[in-house]
């Protein structure tokens, strides 16, 4: 059994519970409930499964991997794309008590090993064939040097992948379903700062009840409701708002392994699809389709877009463009899920302006440097607690101790609240370029050189100065030709920028490196633009 202590007081855990957060639900629990006969699983190389055969196949894939030695409490690595043999895999580790440990199919060697050290992880399930994914060979090295992988399962060799190991297992024996408050998830966070660490959740945080209120008293999803997921099933939003979240309504969920809006747009026609989720390039390139395109969405009723800010302008459009389709910023991390929301009937300005109101079962509040809650409007770092609130880092209790206090978590993400409790997330606080003892907030930059006529994206970083501690980098995408510091200086000057906040170097690329929830990865611009700078500077022999 693997169980870590509950970071809330008893008297917030009874509130919950009370308030129906704290509900003893597993996946197991609510894929059994669903109506057998209804499609849960629409998949790009298997087609339509339905939530019997569903079912059916993971108890007896539990059971091989039962016989294989795999019991609860053991971490098991899954790095499969967004394929049927995702969710089975899940499901069938959830009904043996087993952790599930998603990986990204991009990760390699240095990213599997430090999961398998943080984890102690026992086995590791691998796909081949997908066109991001590592090679059997890679896979079976990892094992080999590896003091506690015991096995590796591959979903698409020549034997039937796992399909096949299910069709020829046996249920016969299985230990007792697992229990609410167990983990059943590991997610590895690197956030935007590179290093990584596990967060921990159990059925409880969840799936306790919060997930629910989210899906339908706010979003007003159903069973009969279509959900299509083109985020990675290996991230927290494809885990929780694909797999878990189809499961709980007992709906269907249609898979996308390889994002294209085209593509995506013909499937949410095909399928009926009503809802989806998935980071702000998702929203910018279906909102940018030709119209023919854009007129396949009509069902589509929402889509959550989080993982970073979303552009006010992108918002816009978006509202305009799609008017059959509500936009519905939020934003959360992988300690907590969805902490706040934008609802569907909530007014236009809340939606190109902020990240919407605390869910049900989280409180939100905005602190000083020293702690103390602040005002409306005023900026601060956002802290939450809440019935979803992960149950520390795996391992590293330190690290859990420094995070939180009185059950409150430093998110480290800097934001702001209107009067009415809207909340605008920023920035991290520690993308915070601090030049010359003036502290720059790199937001307030972009929001203003998004509105270049030659800016497609913008990114703004700090980089080291002797003299000024750090200076300013914009790193663009351009449309066109890339703008000079001069000409962008003249515009933002015009714009109301002061001089002190001026970027004093512009660096053009093709693309930004982010994480899979869409967040630009900020340490890996300035270490990208601090070798160019580092290259560009004089040699003295």
């Amino acid at each position: 059994m693997a169980r870590m202590r509950s970071l809330l007081s008893d008297d917030l855990v009874s509130r919950y519970d009370d308030q129906g957060l704290w509900q003893a639900h597993t996946l197991w629990d609510l894929a059994k409930r669903a109506d057998p006969d209804r499609v849960a699983i629409v998949c790009p190389r298997h087609g339509s499964i339905t939530y019997r055969q569903l079912t059916e196949e993971a108890e007896r894939l539990a059971g091989v991997w039962q016989a294989h030695g795999i019991s609860a409490g053991d971490p098991v690595i899954l790095q499969i794309p967004n394929w049927y043999e995702a969710p089975l895999a899940h499901l069938a580790l959830t009904r043996l008590g087993a952790i599930t440990l998603p990986a990204l199919p991009t990760y390699r060697a240095r990213e599997i090993t430090q999961l398998v050290e943080a984890s102690g992880a026992t086995a590791i399930v691998g796909a081949t064939t997908f066109h991001h994914s590592p090679s059997e060979e890679f896979y079976r090295s990892v094992v080999a040097e590896s003091e506690t992988l015991r096995e590796c399962w591959l979903v698409d060799d020549q034997a039937g992948g796992l399909r096949g190991v299910a069709a020829a297992g046996s249920s016969d024996g299985l230990s007792h379903p697992p229990d609410p408050d167990e983990l059943t998830i590991l997610i590895a966070t690197s956030g935007t700062t590179g290093a990584q660490k596990l967060v921990a959740h159990s059925h409880r945080s969840t799936l306790g009840g919060v997930l629910g209120r989210i899906a339908t008293d706010i979003i007003g999803l159903q069973e009969e409701d279509v959900i299509l997921m083109a985020s990675p099933v290996t991230h927290m939003t494809g885990l929780q708002y694909g797999i878990r979240m189809a499961a709980w309504l007992g709906a269907t969920l249609v898979l996308m392994d390889r994002w294209n809006p085209a593509d995506a747009a013909e499937l949410v026609s095909t399928h009926g699809v009503t809802y989806t989720q998935g980071a702000t390039p998702f929203l910018y390139d279906l909102v940018n389709l030709p119209g023919e395109s854009r007129e396949k969405l009509h069902t589509l009723r929402s889509f959550a877009c989080g993982g970073a800010p979303i552009p006010p302008e992108l918002a816009q459009r978006a509202l305009e463009v799609m008017p059959g389709t509500a936009l519905l910023p939020t934003w959360g991390l992988s300690e907590t899920a969805i902490v706040t929301l934008v609802g569907p009937n909530d007014p236009p300005e809340k939606v190109t302006g902020s990240d919407g109101r605390a869910v049900p079962g989280w409180e939100v509040r905005i602190v000083s440097p020293e702690g103390d809650p602040v005002p409306p409007d005023v900026t601060g770092e956002i802290e939450c607690r809440g019935a979803g609130l992960f149950h520390g880092y795996f391992g590293r209790e330190d690290l859990t101790r420094s995070t939180l206090h009185d059950g409150w978590l430093r998110t480290g993400d800097r934001g702001r609240m209107d009067p009415h409790g809207y909340v605008r997330c920023l920035e991290r606080i520690k993308d915070l370029i601090i030049r010359g003892g003036l502290n720059v907030s790199p937001s307030e930059i972009e929001a203003l050189m998004r509105h270049h006529p030659n800016v497609e994206q913008v990114a703004v970083v700090g980089v080291p100065d002797e003299r000024l501690g750090e200076r300013i980098c914009a790193v663009v995408i351009p449309r066109g030709e890339a703008p000079t510091v001069g000409e962008i200086g003249e515009f933002l000057l015009a714009k109301g920028l002061s001089k002190q906040k001026l970027p004093e170097r512009i660096v053009a690329v093709d693309s930004f490196p982010v994480t899979a929830a869409g967040k630009v990865q900020k340490f890996v611009l300035r270490e990208q633009v601090s070798e160019l700078q580092a290259a560009d500077a004089p040699h003295h022999s």
